[in-house]
Order: C-alpha cells, then structure tokens, then sequence
C-alpha cells in the first residue's frame, strides 16, 4: 500500500514539475505583451476570487437557513407517538407552528405565504398503528418557491429529520423486545473489508484500492491532457503575438 502511494505521488510530482517549467517560461514571454497580460492573466485572477466568493456567499446563506429550520404541523391524531414526534423535532432545534385549528386548503396556503420550509400532516390513528406494529402514514409537503440551493437542501433536510425519528423508533422496538441484545440485533453482522493483491491477503478496504487505481487511470491522462491544451494555447497565442509584431 505504502509503495503504491509513492508511485503515484511520484508520478503526480514529475508531472506538475513540467508543467510548472512550461508556465513559467510561456508567462515570461507573454506578460511582455500588455494585451496578453491583460487577456490571460490579469482578468482570470480577478474574475475566478469573483466566482468563489459568489459560490462561497450563497452556501452560507443556505446553511444559515437551515440553522433555523421553522415547520408547520397538522396534528390529527393527538397520540402519543405524534407528540413524541413533536418534541424530538423541537429537541432538534426545528420551529414548529401549529395549524390544528386549520383546515388542510387553509393550512396549505398559510404555509406558501409564510417563510415556513414545509408542512407535516400527521393523520389520524398514527400512533395507533405504530404502537401496533402497523406501518403509518406521515404527509410531508416541502414548499416550492422556485428552486434553489435553499429549497432543494431543505427539502433534504425535511427528510433527513424524520427519516432519523423512524430510526429512534425501530431501536425503541426493538429495545423493548431484546433489551439485552438490542445492539447485536440491530447490527447481527461486523464485516471487515480486506482485499488480496498478487495472491497475499492484505488488510486494506479495496475501497481505497479502487479509489487509488481511478485516481491512477483517469488523473494522469486528463493532467496529460490538460498540460497539452494549455500549452498549445500558449504557444497559438505566443506566435500570434510574433505575427503581429512583425506587421
């Protein structure tokens, strides 16, 4: 493994030397040109930080929406396990507001016209059929205002919570039927991922083996690939430049 990883460093290491001995041969001969300069290098440095600080601005105005995730919710079963649901969503720091006194057209509407992320319906006999060991019925509406990064990780979001809840509940179950094994029952099976490489056991995940190998096989071609287009317009614009000079 040890060795593998210094073959590839290697290979990546004489690859970025040339081209890092390219660049900066072609940048001495072109920053000569002021409209080289200007064209190649001068407005990518500006126009990238641009970029990023735009991605960078609108992820943090996502994640500071989801710091406070505020959801709307339609209790029609007034059990036990959908007030179980409500206060391990509010022990999650989620905003809840009740619409009970709602009906579901008006409830809907409320929620478009508010900054609220979702609306959760819990039908009636929802905590009957889970106490049961019947599957329930649990409604999600995520409001769509037009797309976004806000929206689609909110979306994700709504369901991660509740998908998390149904985990507490099955290990509730679970809990209460094998109370001393409840852990060897939830998981019955540690696998250990190993793999055999020239015919000896080795003891690392062929995850990484497979990681290392694609890394290998498509990096190298697309740097390779990469170093000649960038080269070539170097030199297309380095000959341009001599053309124009000489006329």
């Amino acid at each position: 493994m040890h060795q593998i990883l210094k073959k590839c460093l290697r290979r990546w290491l004489v690859l970025f030397k040339g081209l890092f001995n390219i660049i900066v041969k072609e940048v001495k001969e072109l920053v000569r040109d002021p409209k080289i300069l200007l064209g190649m290098i001068i407005v990518p440095l500006i126009m990238f930080p641009l970029m990023g600080f735009a991605i960078q601005t609108s992820m943090e105005t996502a994640e500071e929406s989801m710091r406070s995730i505020s959801i709307a919710v339609m209790d029609l079963d007034e059990g036990p396990v959908a007030e179980n649901l409500t206060n391990f969503l509010i022990a999650l720091n989620v905003i809840i507001v009740e619409v009970d006194d709602l009906n579901f057209t008006e409830a809907v509407n409320y929620v478009q016209q508010s900054n609220l992320i979702g609306l959760v319906v819990i039908p009636s006999g929802f905590s009957n059929n889970i106490t049961e060991g019947l599957k329930a019925e649990l409604d999600v509406y995520t409001v769509f205002r037009g797309g976004g990064i806000v929206e689609s990780t909110s979306s994700s979001m709504i369901s991660a919570l509740f998908e998390t809840f149904e985990e507490s509940l099955v290990v509730q179950k679970v809990g209460e039927k094998f109370p001393e094994t409840r852990e060897t029952v939830l998981n019955p099976i540690e696998m250990s991922e190993k793999s055999i490489i020239k015919g000896k056991p080795v003891n690392v995940n062929p995850g990484v083996l497979f990681g290392l190998m694609t890394l290998q096989s498509t990096g190298m071609p697309v740097g390779i690939m990469m170093l000649l287009i960038f080269a070539m317009q170097l030199a297309a614009t380095s000959v341009a430049s001599e053309k124009e000079e000489k006329t």
